[in-house]
């Protein structure tokens, strides 16, 4: 009991949540160190923190529907009724067999089904999809068994099953070399650009640079005269990266472009347009010209002019 409220105070002086107060996940978590009641289960401390960060905007939905693999003696699925409270449809899955009694049980917060098998089996989802076609979940946490392969199969599978605005989480992605961390740089961050045959010749920018070809959420090919994103663009809203914890959310609606600037004020006035402005490689100005000076907008002008809209199109 003691490592775990030293834990809990060592997370909460160093939470931008402030005080116990105003964290459910934390204070619940903290009653339950106190009382050592319910079912047991593990969580690092600090998890609770980004849990509430991406999960909080569904405790106020009518309905909602989370799976959770690993949840070894239930006390995690009990953690999620309390939080999301008695319309939440709670799913969890493990390989232990003997799970499958917490099944509609109050004390392991009446899960709606528990699965089971090996998550990085072809069987295991089959099952899980019998009762959760794709598009049907709103949470996914992998706090399985940890192996790469598992991990990899589960975000896959977890990407077709996720609902338009839903969470994907990966629990326990320790060490700095971990191999599914590789694995979702590569896939939505950086990867090597493509191999292609002898004699290929790699299309290039208007000012020599080596086009982008990879899909990836950061591929930039300028000026984006191609306002259709890739497929990683068009329906990732981010990737999140915690102390040994991976959040990837999915946009509520597709993307539909991502060309175009928002522009605040009035740029006929800025020095990049005055005769003697340096211009870098990129085609933009790099500092004023010698003597150059910013005229003042007129009386009563407004201070914002906005020159595209463009760029909110598919905010979801």
């Amino acid at each position: 009991m003691d490592r775990g409220v030293t834990a809990t105070r060592h997370h909460n002086a160093t939470s931008t949540y402030g005080a116990v107060v105003t964290s459910p996940l934390l204070a619940w978590y903290m009653n339950r160190v106190i009382r050592q009641d319910g079912p047991s289960f593990q969580k690092w401390p600090h998890y609770l923190e980004p849990y509430e960060r991406h999960l909080g905007r569904f405790r106020a939905q009518e309905k909602m529907t989370l799976l959770e693999i690993g949840i070894d003696d239930g006390g995690s699925l009990n953690m999620w009724r309390q939080y999301l409270g008695p319309r939440a449809r709670i799913y969890g899955a493990d390989i232990v067999s003997n799970t499958k009694r917490y099944k509609g049980d109050p004390f392991y917060g009446s899960p709606e089904a528990i699965f089971v098998g090996d998550q990085a089996t072809d069987a295991f989802w089959t099952d899980v999809r019998r009762a959760l076609p794709p598009g049907s979940i709103d949470v996914l946490i992998d706090d399985g068994g940890h192996t790469v392969e598992q991990q990899k199969r589960t975000l896959e599978e977890a990407w077709k099953l996720l609902a338009p605005g839903g969470v994907y989480v990966c629990e326990d992605v320790h060490g700095g070399s971990n191999l599914f961390v590789a694995h979702v740089v590569a896939r939505y961050l950086r990867r090597p650009p493509p191999a292609h045959a002898p004699g290929h010749i790699a299309p290039r920018l208007p000012w020599g640079a080596l086009r982008d070809e990879v899909p990836t959420l950061n591929q930039f090919n300028h000026p984006q005269k191609d306002a259709t994103p890739n497929e990683v663009q068009a329906y990732v809203s981010g990737v999140f990266f915690y102390p040994y914890m991976i959040v990837v959310e999915k946009l509520r609606v597709p993307r539909k472009q991502l060309t175009g600037h928002l522009w605040a004020g009035d740029r006929t006035t800025s020095w990049r347009n005055k005769p003697g402005a340096r211009v870098g490689t990129s085609g933009q100005a790099t500092a004023p010209p010698a003597g150059a000076t910013r005229r003042a907008s007129p009386a009563g002008a407004s201070p914002v002019k906005v020159r595209s809209m463009s760029s909110f199109s598919g905010w979801g």
